[in-house]
């Protein structure tokens, strides 16, 4: 008896002691790592990297950029089924443990002295957010004693809510997606309030192994895993039987959903990025979670969108067929859907609608397709007659392309979600198009489309393509003329001109080589005549006309210095004629444009708003704290004379398609440069500039005939049809200082009161028309252009 005492006192000292080893042990392993642990109370230390997005001015997605695509939920807005099902798969006693779950890391350090190896397990949710903020993911004893010593502070800094929204917010599950509301979007294109037990069950099983669990690529170990998932939810009470059997037989339905952002607004979004980047840093930009709200419409830029490619894909159309782009061979035709898919991946799609595709059969009717991503189709010849002989000679293997009719009153872009029409026959285009369109009173771009396909050129050409403005700069010389005492009815001889210059003659003509005899400046800009116009920069002096075109934001040094100015030899870009134009538009002021509306921080806080516009007519240029000054550069009556010579050109000019708006308040003017390398068309209203643009990147010809009016014009046709749809029609009130008299048109002179050939016409009060009787009553004799002005 005496003895077994004895061996119980010696057994509990030895356990006793072995305890408090074991304590010492623990105090000695904390106070030498303690510190060394991160600091978990800091004020940024939670900050989830959040990408930058970019929207729209209705508020539509159309840029992200970072590489960890997350949007944070709060835990009150995670539905309980997301809730259990991570729980079931994750740590089941999250809500009951103190951030240790003492019988899993028994069972983890049972499995090591069992087998030898470290295995990822005993790990709670809470050391999770540890390990996931403050640690690296190497597997070693030191990581996982400071994974427990920081989750045992944790628990005591944070709510278990916190603490699961923190996680649910931080772990990576898979294709760029961080978070479960990112995920939820990718895999399914769901809020999670939205899913299914299924898809949340699915959504759970991707933390252990996102890559080898990920729908997309392991279906059959993805259903592995969530019907593991939902074993442990019916075992732990969370669902019942019903709701597991039901969302156990549920298929893996998922599709890569990842937000479309690319084919919408590319360019503009990317001109936002890199204003972040350069204001706020990089790191910043793209992990701070900063949302730009822009001016872009986004239904707007839809059109625009489509307008270029269609204005291009007119253009190729036009030039012909190059052929195919492959040909795949008979045992490649006989392979099936997913052979044929595999071999079509080699080409791109374009555009989000030029798709490649292979002539699977041919018959007197036309061909049989098959086109990548939509399977068999058929195509009557009449969708590829543009193509001539070179498409009849085709043969089943050819490698095409084509892109689907969009159907009445919607776009066809990839993203429609109504069928086709039918489908073309299409290449992609060599020749590129770009359109910008602002708001004249503000400077706000509503629609911005630098090129055909941002994938495969995201060179932005309303900003960064310098080309010459052609006959798109006439009307700039013109406004000068009217400040010079000219008017619409001066008459000019159109005849032509013969200039000396240091590499020899110069002999310009009018388009087409014709010659009008005698014609008011009206008629000159209505036909865009330039050897008249050439006469009237003539007329002013080159050096007050490049001081005059300065007033609409071009720069001295854009501006030649000769001659050549009249014909439209400064290079611009689509958005500096934009700006120009709207001076035109919005009666002399010049507005700076602008892209960016608000930044707001990743909570939502304001920390920019673009400043109010304020035209103003005794300001310089600037801006405030809340307003943006655009000072009157040229007078409300020169604007408005300008505008009503412009809209003649709509009328009667080398825009009279225009016309089909049936619209009062439109002016425009087409724009052809030397050796139709440039086709533009620059139009207004007095809510609306547009400018269209189509061209080679590498300046060649675009073809004889190619003009403006042919290549360029319907594109703005197209998108302003669109975007004044119930806009009203409200042409321009004459200005006090604006007057209407009757003039001869064949002299230009003030018409007698009687003379039934008498026409009205608008001068400026400061230069009326001249009476017939002044001086000799004869026409003023034209001055001949000096042979050394160029």
């Amino acid at each position: 008896m005496t003895l077994t005492w004895q061996m119980l006192r010696v057994a509990t000292g030895a356990a006793m002691a072995v305890v408090l080893l074991v304590m010492a042990a623990l105090v000695g392993v904390y106070m030498a790592i303690a510190p060394n642990l991160p600091d978990i109370h800091g004020p940024d230390v939670f900050r989830l990297q959040e990408p930058l997005r970019i929207y729209s001015r209705d508020q539509i997605l159309i840029g992200e950029f970072g590489n960890e695509r997350r949007t944070p939920i709060a835990f009150d807005k995670m539905p309980p089924v997301l809730i259990q099902a991570f729980l079931a798969a994750e740590d089941a006693r999250f809500f009951e443990h103190s951030g240790v779950d003492v019988k899993g890391l028994g069972r983890a350090a049972i499995h090591l002295l069992r087998t030898g190896r470290k295995e990822q397990g005993g790990s709670t949710i809470t050391m999770q957010v540890a390990r996931n903020f403050f640690l690296t993911n190497e597997r070693t004893f030191e990581r996982k004693i400071k994974e427990i010593i920081l989750a045992v502070e944790l628990e005591r800094s944070l709510s278990k809510q916190k603490l699961f929204e923190l996680y649910l917010n931080k772990i990576y599950l898979g294709e760029r997606s961080y978070g479960v509301a990112s995920a939820a979007e990718t895999y399914f294109g769901k809020q999670p309030h939205e899913l299914s037990l299924a898809e949340a069950a699915l959504l759970a099983g991707l933390p252990k192994a996102p890559s080898r669990y990920n729908p997309m690529r392991n279906p059959s170990l993805a259903l592995e895993r969530r019907n593991y998932v939902l074993d442990r939810m019916l075992a732990l009470h969370f669902i019942d039987a019903v709701a597991y059997q039901q969302a156990r037989t549920a298929p893996v339905t998922v599709g890569l959903k990842p937000p479309r952002v690319a084919s919408l607004a590319a360019h503009a979004a990317d001109m936002v990025r890199a204003d972040m980047v350069a204001h706020y840093g990089e790191a910043a930009a793209y992990t701070a979670g900063l949302k730009v709200y822009t001016t872009i419409d986004a239904d707007l830029n839809r059109h625009a969108r489509q307008d270029v490619l269609e204005a291009v894909l007119a253009y190729e159309r036009r030039h012909g067929f190059r052929g195919p782009l492959g040909h795949l061979d008979s045992a490649d035709l006989q392979g099936g859907p997913a052979r044929l898919e595999r071999l079509l991946s080699e080409w791109p799609v374009v555009a989000d609608a030029i798709v490649p595709a292979v002539i699977t059969s041919t018959n007197a009717q036309g061909w049989t397709l098959y086109a990548r991503g939509h399977g068999t189709m058929t195509l009557p010849k009449a969708a590829w007659r543009w193509a001539g002989q070179a498409a009849a000679s085709l043969h089943p293997g050819a490698v095409v392309q084509v892109m689907p009719i969009a159907p009445e009153g919607s776009l066809q872009d990839g993203s429609a979600s109504t069928p086709p029409r039918g489908w073309l026959l299409a290449q992609t285009p060599k020749v590129q198009g770009a359109l910008v369109a602002l708001n004249p009173q503000t400077g706000a771009i509503e629609s911005l489309v630098g090129g055909v396909d941002f994938e495969h050129s995201q060179f932005n050409r309303v900003v960064q393509a310098h080309r010459q403005a052609g006959s798109a700069l006439k009307p700039f010389i013109y406004s000068a003329a009217l400040e010079e005492g000219i008017t619409p009815a001066t008459m000019f001889d159109d005849t032509p001109v013969v200039v000396h210059t240091s590499s020899g003659l110069w002999m310009p003509g009018n388009y087409g080589g014709s010659l009008h005899g005698r014609v008011s400046l009206r008629e000159a800009l209505r036909k865009s005549l330039n050897l008249v116009s050439i006469k009237v920069l003539q007329r002013i002096g080159v050096s007050d006309g490049r001081r005059f075109l300065q007033n609409f934001g071009f720069r001295e040094e854009q501006l030649p210095n000769g001659l050549s100015l009249a014909l439209g030899t400064a290079d611009v870009t689509p958005l500096e004629l934009a700006r120009a134009y709207a001076v035109l538009s919005n009666g002399g002021y010049l507005v700076t444009p602008y892209l960016i509306e608000s930044v707001h921080d990743a909570a939502g806080k304001p920390i920019y708003r673009h400043p109010e516009t304020v035209l103003c007519d005794a300001c310089l240029a600037g801006s405030d704290n809340t307003s943006t000054f655009a000072p009157r550069v040229i007078s409300a009556q020169n604007t408005f004379v300008m505008r009503d010579l412009l809209h003649d050109v709509t009328v009667r000019g080398t825009a009279a398609q225009v016309r089909q708006l049936g619209r009062q308040d439109v002016a425009g003017k087409t724009g052809t440069s030397t050796d139709f390398h440039d086709a533009w068309f620059a139009g207004f209203t007095p809510t609306k500039v547009a400018i269209a643009w189509l061209g080679f990147d590498q300046p060649q010809s675009l073809g004889s005939g190619e003009t403006g009016g042919r290549a360029a014009l319907p594109m703005w046709l197209s998108f302003m049809s669109h975007a004044l749809r119930n806009v009203p029609d409200v042409p321009a009130v004459s200005p006090p200082g604006v007057l209407m008299a009757r003039v001869d048109p064949a002299t230009g002179y003030m018409a007698a009161a009687n003379d039934p050939a008498g026409v009205a016409e608008l001068f400026l009060a400061s230069h009326p028309p001249p009476s017939p009787t002044a001086a000799t009553g004869q026409a003023p004799p034209m001055e001949a252009v000096p042979r050394d002005l160029f």
